[in-house]
């Protein structure tokens, strides 16, 4: 992260006159934060959306029917059985495993949407760095600054 936020403070305010950087800071920091907010935000709801897709789609291809799903249930109905519930239970019980298994596979998945997504909007962002040309701050229009708002305030109180 800091190779990320110190270049993106510099580029924003190095050339800011002195008298205006501490506004310009607060309004700087205040756009970063809102950013990181509703990117938090949008992520949030690309994995809660992402998860359900993929939970539609592997819970659309377990069925009763199927081997490997026959085999699964088994095992857990066996499992619980031999743990000491009754039937029903274990079948029941059974079943709640295999839907979270289901559950858990939905959000790798979407994880791994969001991943991609994410590192194509990197790659994006990469593609921008050679349009950014190198800040130089002129030391002497910074202290010109500074020696033109000492002057404004020392005429202001005598006024």
């Amino acid at each position: 992260m800091g190779f990320v936020f110190v270049p993106m403070q510099t580029l924003a305010l190095a050339t800011m006159n002195l008298d205006m950087l501490p506004h310009a800071a607060a309004a700087f920091n205040l756009v970063r934060n809102l950013g990181g907010s509703v990117g938090i935000a949008l992520a949030t709801t690309l994995l809660s959306r992402r998860s359900q897709h993929h939970q539609t789609t592997l819970v659309g291809h377990v069925d009763v029917w199927n081997i490997d799903t026959a085999d699964r249930l088994r095992r857990w109905t066996e499992h619980f059985w031999n743990q000491g519930t009754d039937h029903v239970t274990a079948g029941q019980r059974a079943l709640a495993m295999v839907y979270r298994d289901s559950q858990a596979q939905a959000q790798a998945l979407a994880y791994a949407d969001a991943f991609h997504l994410l590192s194509l909007v990197f790659l994006l962002v990469l593609a921008v760095l050679p349009f950014m040309h190198r800040v130089r701050v002129d030391a002497t229009r910074r202290k010109a600054s500074a020696v033109a708002k000492t002057e404004s305030w020392s005429t202001a109180s005598y006024e």
